[in-house]
Order: structure tokens, then sequence, then C-alpha cells
């Protein structure tokens, strides 16, 4: 519990410092689906 409160503070500093917090936030999401995609397909075409 101690460690994940940490880690949420961690990031809320991290976004802070950021100027343009949201948008590094979108691109952040956009990229970690975008990789999420790429494993699928690869997984996909490992079964075929």
């Amino acid at each position: 519990m101690q460690i994940n409160l940490h880690r949420k503070h961690t990031i809320k500093n991290y976004i802070s410092t950021k100027e343009s917090s949201r948008m590094e936030i979108l691109s952040f999401d956009q990229c970690g689906f975008l990789l999420y995609k790429i494993v699928c397909f690869r997984k996909a075409k490992k079964d075929k």
C-alpha cells in the first residue's frame, strides 16, 4: 500500500514538471496502446 502511494506521488511529480502535462499523458497512452497492438499482432502471427 505504501509503495503504491509513493509511486503515484512520483508519477504526479513527474507530470507536474512537464509543461503540457495532459499532452504528455496522451502521448504516453498512445505509445503504450501501439506497443500493446504490436505484441498482440505478433502473438496472432505465431499462433497461425
